[in-house]
């Protein structure tokens, strides 16, 4: 898998895939709203990039290290940031599990009280989310899973 970094801030880093449909994100914890407004921005365009190559696009969102996020602040970002990405061509998110049980709780309360959660999952490892957004990718194209 090769991908290029199209995004990093303070909380934020950001990168696409070059052979697949997929862009990836770690997140630190949740800025200000005008943070999460500019990494937004730049979120929505690397998925118009990805839909624009492969037509469709998922977003796996590493968020283990998070330990600073509530229910309140994680909605305002899925509110505010998650629904544009939605918009622009997002067919699936997947969210990492934090570590820190106390955000694990947090970001599985507020996925839930989403109106997108049939859109939206929860994955203990990467490699769980990029199977999980891999067999949906292939039941895009048609191809029967293994």
């Amino acid at each position: 898998m090769t991908s290029t970094v199209s995004f990093q801030d303070e909380h934020k880093r950001l990168w696409i895939d070059d052979f697949g449909p997929f862009v990836f994100a770690k997140m630190s914890k949740l800025g200000t709203s005008q943070e999460m407004k500019n990494a937004n921005q730049k979120t929505i365009e690397a998925i118009k990039h990805q839909v624009k190559k492969f037509k469709f696009v998922y977003f796996i969102l590493d968020t283990t290290e998070t330990e600073e996020l509530t229910t309140t602040s994680f909605i305002e970002y899925c509110n505010n940031c998650l629904a544009d990405q939605f918009k622009a061509g997002l067919e699936y998110a997947a969210f990492l599990s934090p570590r820190n049980g106390s955000a694990a709780t947090t970001l599985q309360a507020a996925v839930k009280s989403l109106p997108v959660r049939s859109a939206v999952g929860i994955h203990e490892s990467f490699e769980r989310a990029l199977h999980h957004t891999t067999r949906l990718w292939q039941d895009r194209m048609g191809r029967s899973v293994l």
